[in-house]
């Protein structure tokens, strides 16, 4: 591609410290690899490697795109670079967490609580959790009670302050809880990796020795504690170059402070300054009326004028700006709007093929879809086009959803029979009478209390997909359109990540208190557990009009973006009342506090990067809400976007042009899979779309997390001798007690599988220990990359060197882990190819050790079959971006194994 001479200076500065101000929509992702390519071509023959190179991104999906770009570049310019799987892109706090689980052995067994579950966690826990400690109530107030705990430990505190007060208690006691049930929350990752950075000095050596080259992008948007973490890699010699736009600081309620960018080149020495201001994303009407609105915030910005690269054609009335005389009024423009729109030519990139508008390709963003989404959704939902709000918006009032609720709600008499028949029958999912009468009958025969039964046994997540399976559903049973079964199944996945959050923390609990505890949760509690911007684990969406908060919709675009409700009190918002953070802790404490709070000035900035997602057409829209006087007046950001003398605000007349097929752009544009994902493809494609597009999750089972403890256990004897130190038999024991995380596990079970654990490693040490001292890799981190957006990632367990000097792979598999030889045998012939993008070097043999059994497979690497993985896996990644992912054709192995069978086909009757 061709670069601005803007582009080349950022890409050409790697000596010195840098700061990118890119505009929206200025190719800062190609820039930011070109230049990491250009850091590998410069300083290559200096020594620095792949993995002297980190890149911070402010989400996974930004991360997979960025990766998948610096290796098409590389392949390109450079050839063949070994070691690319070494180079760290991802988040701050993925990058935090490899440090602890890397360096401080005990991390390995800890898992990462999302936000919604360290929630569920306080509340199950409020009196250890030191909620009590500030007189907070549980369930009302752990939402807050976390929000303190974050400040305390990612903002700037002032220590006078807070030296007597309770919430330092607080903040010890949550912090044993963890611990005792090896949890890390967001926060805890960055506050005990900074710590870990500032303190061990073997790990600060060995940081000042690998990280040579730092990018952060979206740096706008770190908060205090980042930013020690990132001027510490700078002060221990890393090269630092940030990527941002103040224009673009979104997150100042969750204590991002544009304080950073505004002051970078201040703060740090020998900066260069780049501003990319070329926007290749929107029509010109987009980025002048963008900018028109911006420049109300000056003179607090930093220079810079974002000008139109007319990627876009701009035609006179794509941009709008529209009062209606009520909600209902204005939704329904929007549905007859995209319905027009459907099917209407529209080029992706200039000089390419035109293809005709999809749903996929209009998003509406609101400032709050709980406070305005609900009018919109319900008239595209009567004009019968396909629509998902994103993340757990709106869920729990999709009828889908209500009708799931009615299950727990019917399993503790607090629905009858006639209400679930009801509510199931109101979602039209094609179900017949004798379909929801077995239902029924499934759930009399799950309800609490069984005798007998072990507490295990009540689990919600089984319950959820065996009454799926007893009524039959299936998505091609749903009535009307394909998009239309799509996003029920969608929402339905969506409800089974919501039970998975609940179950992950009370799946001990007594069996009437947890159905009881999920019953009154999703009638009292989850739409608002779930906040707005919340996001969901589905791989990819359907072909519907996407809906969501503007939060949620940062680093994306679309073709044809509304933005309504632009009402005076909602956006700018005004100020929540009630009880907030300054009502727990003293604002004085916070060292500039008033940014939480939020400013017209950063409201203006979510609206500029609302405005900016679109790369054509731009509808803004409001109307008076009736019967509430602080909703009757537009937004003063309306008239700002009508100073822009090219927005329209009464739409013209034009003739359509002819329409097109409707085609999706693409349904996921970078897969990025690890092995674990592959294997459900390869069992079975259907499989792998219920899973990883629509988010069903697979029942927890009782012994889950014993291979992964055995795995750790062997993973820091390996470590430790790739350092020289060779363990003792004697010391096996406590190594396995260490690294044993059995979270849902009764204490018989726990006590067999630890007894199991301990003979199993000692097996391996008695067998191997002549073999330790071979080892050169321990978890190393592969990736192959097979063009066309397609990577594969994973880690292998061990690579030595045998007794006569060849490469061996080294696969642990216990039998809780176990898997079809065939697939196996793909798995490593994936690890061997990753050793080879790895070194430039050929594996000579893999292995295979059974730890549960002591037996061990061993064969030589076998080129013919590697070929062929590396086609089968290039397909697989070619029909997920199709959304080809159909079931087999008959019963097979596979399905009788499958957690998710009973909503995929029939089973044959035995």
């Amino acid at each position: 591609m061709e670069y601005t001479k803007e582009q080349l200076e950022a890409i050409n500065t790697i000596d010195c410290n840098l700061q990118i101000i890119a505009c929206a929509g200025s190719g800062k992702t190609q820039v930011v690899a070109a230049r990491v390519v250009e850091i590998l071509r410069r300083k290559g023959p200096d020594g620095i490697a792949p993995r002297n190179i980190v890149a911070f991104t402010f989400t996974e999906r930004a991360a997979a795109e960025l990766k998948d770009r610096i290796v098409r570049l590389c392949s390109e310019q450079l050839g063949e670079v070994p070691g690319l799987a070494e180079m760290y892109v991802g988040t701050i706090h993925g990058f935090c967490l490899q440090l602890l689980q890397t360096h401080i052995y005990k991390y390995l067994k800890y898992s990462v609580l999302t936000d919604i579950q360290a929630r569920l966690f306080v509340d199950r826990h409020s009196k250890q959790s030191g909620l009590s400690e500030l007189g907070l109530q549980r369930y009302l107030e752990s939402g807050l009670y976390l929000d303190v705990l974050s400040v305390v430990r990612e903002a700037q505190i002032v220590p006078a302050v807070l030296d007597a007060h309770p919430v330092k208690r607080g903040l010890e006691m949550y912090q044993d809880l963890l611990d005792s049930k090896a949890y890390l929350d967001y926060s805890e990752i960055l506050s005990r990796a900074v710590v870990e950075l500032l303190e061990n000095e073997a790990l600060r050596q060995y940081v000042a020795e690998q990280v040579k080259y730092l990018t952060v992008d979206e740096y706008q948007d770190v908060n205090p504690l980042q930013e020690l973490l990132i001027s510490e890699l700078n002060r221990l010699g890393a090269n630092l170059c940030v990527v941002g736009d103040d224009d673009q600081t979104i997150y100042q309620w969750r204590g991002s402070d544009v304080q950073n960018i505004l002051t970078f080149a201040e703060r740090y020495p020998d900066v260069h300054v780049v501003r990319l201001e070329k926007n290749f994303r929107s029509s010109k009407g987009v980025v002048e009326c963008a900018r028109t609105v911006i420049e109300e915030n000056n003179p607090d910005r930093l220079k810079k004028r974002m000008v139109s690269a007319d990627s876009q054609p701009f035609d006179r009335g794509d941009v709008l700006a529209l009062e209606f005389p009520s909600p209902e009024e204005e939704a329904g423009w929007i549905a007859q709007k995209i319905a027009a729109l459907h099917g209407r030519p529209f080029q992706d990139e200039p000089g390419k093929e035109p293809r005709g508008l999809a749903w996929s390709d209009c998003a509406v963003l609101l400032r709050s879809v709980r406070h305005n989404g609900e009018p919109i959704i319900n008239a595209l939902r009567a004009a019968g086009i396909p629509v998902i709000v994103v993340g757990m918006n709106n869920l729990f009032g999709t009828q889908e959803a209500q009708a799931a609720r009615a299950i727990f709600a019917y399993l503790v008499d607090e629905a009858n029979a006639q209400e679930v028949v009801e509510r199931w029958s109101a979602a039209d999912l094609g179900l017949s009478a004798a379909d929801l009468k077995a239902g029924l009958a499934f759930l009399d025969d799950h309800r609490p209390g069984r005798a007998g039964t072990r507490w295990a046994s009540y689990n919600l997540q089984r319950v959820y997909l065996g009454f799926l399976e007893a009524i039959g559903f299936r998505e091609d049973r749903i009535p009307g359109r394909p998009e239309r079964a799509e996003v029920v199944a969608y929402n339905l996945g969506k409800f089974s990540q919501v039970i998975s959050d609940y179950e992950q923390i009370h799946f001990h609990a007594d069996p009437e208190q947890k159905y009881q505890g999920f019953a009154k949760f999703l009638q009292y509690q989850a739409p608002d557990y779930y906040p707005e911007g919340w996001q969901e684990a589905s791989y990819a969406r359907p072909d519907a009009v996407q809906v969501m908060t503007i939060h949620q919709a940062k680093g994306m675009e679309w073709p044809v973006v509304f933005v309504p409700c632009l009402l005076r009190n909602r956006f700018p918002a005004k100020r929540p009342g009630g009880k907030n953070r300054w009502h727990v802790i003293p604002r004085e404490a916070v060292a500039g506090a008033d940014r939480y709070d939020g400013s017209v000035e950063d409201e203006r900035r979510l609206l500029y990067v609302a405005l900016t997602r679109s790369q054509k057409y731009l509808f803004c829209s409001w109307a008076p809400q009736a019967g509430n006087q602080l909703f009757q007046k537009p937004s003063q950001f309306l008239s700002e976007i009508t100073r822009y003398p090219e927005v329209l605000t009464r739409e013209p007349k034009r003739p359509e042009p002819p329409h097109l097929p409707a085609k999706q752009k693409a349904k996921v544009a970078n897969v990025t899979l690890n092995f674990s994902e592959l294997k459900y493809f390869f069992e079975c494609p259907y499989q792998f779309k219920l899973r990883f597009l629509y988010g069903f999750n697979p029942p927890l089972h009782e012994a889950l997390g014993f291979g992964k403890s055995l795995h750790d256990a062997l993973a820091e004897i390996h470590r430790r001798a790739v350092r020289g130190e060779i363990i003792s038999l004697s010391e096996v024991p406590d190594i396995v007690a260490r690294h044993l995380h059995l979270p849902f596990a009764y204490p018989e079970l726990k006590e067999k599988l630890q007894a199991s654990g301990i003979q199993a490693v000692e097996r391996y040490v008695r067998v191997n220990g002549a073999h330790l001292e071979k080892a050169e890799h321990v978890e190393q981190v592969i990736e192959i990359n097979l063009g066309d957006g397609v990577l594969v990632n994973g880690r292998i367990d061990l690579i030595r060197r045998t007794d006569t000097g060849e490469v061996m792979i080294v696969d642990f598999k216990s039998t809780e882990r176990a898997q079809a030889e065939d697939v196996t045998r793909q798995q490593l012939h994936v690890y061997a190819m990753g050793y080879r993008e790895l070194t430039g070097r050929s594996a000579d043999l893999i292995e295979v050790h059974n730890l549960d059994e002591g037996r061990t497979v061993r064969e030589e690497v076998d080129e013919a079959l590697e070929s062929n993985v590396r086609v089968a896996i290039k397909e697989a990644g070619a029909a997920i971006q199709a959304n080809r992912m159909e079931r087999r054709k008959t019963w097979c192995k596979e399905c009788g194994e499958c957690d998710l069978v009973g909503i995929c086909r029939q089973r044959p009757e035995v």
